[in-house]
């Protein structure tokens, strides 16, 4: 069973033609969509960064 992306998220968890500065800003701007749409915390975006970080993109 598999789903598309957009029957498991609103389109308000998808920001499109927004520019970031760098990788930090956009995982910063998605991670804020998700949240704003209920789906994450700021703790996950945090947690984002940080495994870039630590693994590379």
């Amino acid at each position: 069973m598999s789903a598309d992306i957009d029957e498991l998220l609103p389109d308000s968890a998808v920001n499109l033609d927004i520019a970031a500065k760098d990788w930090r800003d956009a995982i910063c701007l998605a991670g804020n969509a998700l949240k704003e749409s209920g789906f994450t915390t700021d703790e996950y975006t945090d947690q984002m960064i940080e495994t870039v970080e630590k693994m590379g993109p």
